[in-house]
């Protein structure tokens, strides 16, 4: 781990007798974070909560520190499991364990330049089985170089076959000025958030998008789509995740050669649903 910044060198302090003080680091661009200290004056923070933003205006939590002693030198390390992309690091003081105000002896920061940062991240595509869906689950910044997220979603494309005309081609990889007949946008919303994080970057939100009533014949169980996911910012940028190409019938190939459905029951709908549709002569495999 690279040590990018260290501030602080001389005592700050706030105006004695007053909670809610904070004191705000600017690096100059977005870093990846992965771990702040800070020592403390016996006149410190019982409560404080650690805060980041790429524009200095929205800030969001991302520590929360209670039960500070007010030791002369206390030492607290607050280490992020995943880094936290950032150019503007807040210590946001919200409990004085002194009658007098904040004071900060030194404080640093740890992590990387943010050169790394993917802003969406396609995790691939499933199946869904109870609703012939194919589901979608990306992860995307909600900030990148400083701009803002406007909009996500995926772009899903029909891959030309005996009974579609598309342009597309299953090595083909798609972008919004592909859209047509054959290529859709699905813009995500907020209800797409999914409480179950996917990525490695504290700061980004997982998203998933299910594609149902796909058909229930062979043609559509073996009908080719394209699918990658999309961000826009606020400054104009637009970037996507891989292109995958995919069917709901290798799709339930793999699912059911390698026995990875969570029951018996889920095993053997695949086989009597699509793989003998497509199939009849399917060799059936056993849970």
């Amino acid at each position: 781990m690279v040590t990018f910044v260290t501030a602080v060198f001389a005592r700050w302090e706030t105006e004695h007798g007053k909670d809610n003080q904070f004191i705000t680091l600017d690096f100059g661009s977005q870093k990846s974070v992965k771990e702040l200290g800070i020592i403390w004056e016996t006149a410190s923070a019982s409560d404080y909560k650690v805060q980041i933003s790429s524009n200095g205006t929205s800030f969001t939590d991302v520590a929360t520190y209670s039960g500070g002693t007010s030791t002369n030198h206390r030492l607290d390390t607050i280490t992020f499991k995943n880094p936290v992309n950032a150019r503007y690091v807040r210590v946001y003081c919200t409990q004085r364990n002194t009658q007098y105000g904040f004071s900060i002896y030194d404080m640093a920061i740890y992590g990387t330049d943010a050169t790394n940062i993917i802003p969406i991240e396609s995790k691939g595509v499933q199946y869904r089985l109870d609703n012939n869906g194919l589901r979608v689950i990306y992860n995307v910044e909600p900030t990148y170089n400083g701009a803002t997220l406007t909009e996500s979603g995926n772009i899903i494309a029909a891959v030309k076959s005996s009974t579609v005309n598309s342009s597309f081609n299953a090595s083909d990889t798609l972008s919004l000025d592909r859209l047509g007949a054959y290529a859709k946008k699905y813009a995500s919303t907020a209800t797409g958030i999914s409480t179950e994080s996917y990525s490695q970057s504290a700061s980004a939100n997982s998203y998933v998008m299910t594609f149902i009533k796909n058909g229930n014949i062979k043609e559509a169980y073996t009908q080719g789509y394209l699918i990658c996911s999309y961000a826009k910012y606020s400054d104009g940028t637009t970037v996507y995740s891989d292109t995958y190409s995919v069917s709901i019938y290798a799709l339930a190939q793999h699912l059911y050669n390698n026995k990875l459905m969570p029951s018996k029951s889920q095993h053997d709908a695949l086989y009597n649903t699509i793989l003998k549709t497509v199939n009849p002569n399917y060799t059936a495999i056993a849970y």
